[in-house]
């Protein structure tokens, strides 16, 4: 798996639970599923908080989105 051109593969997670970086980055930084009070069976993320700041979480999404091929988002 790769995380190149991730900006063009919304949505995001096995069910397409998530339409945008921003909601999947808020969902890892408050400890995933278990995190959230969620019970999912076979969770495999400690339900540790990131703490991640709102500065650090906008970096993570720029570095993501760097890595998209702007070719490819062209439609080229």
């Amino acid at each position: 798996m790769t995380v190149r051109n991730i900006a063009l593969t919304k949505p995001y997670f096995h069910n397409g639970a998530f339409n945008t970086l921003e909601e999947v980055l808020d969902f890892y930084n408050e400890g995933g599923a278990e995190g959230l009070g969620l019970n999912i069976n076979n969770q495999t993320l400690p339900a540790d908080k990131l703490n991640l700041t709102e500065t650090e979480i906008k970096q993570i999404i720029a570095f993501l989105n760097s890595l998209t091929d702007i070719s490819k988002a062209k439609g080229k």
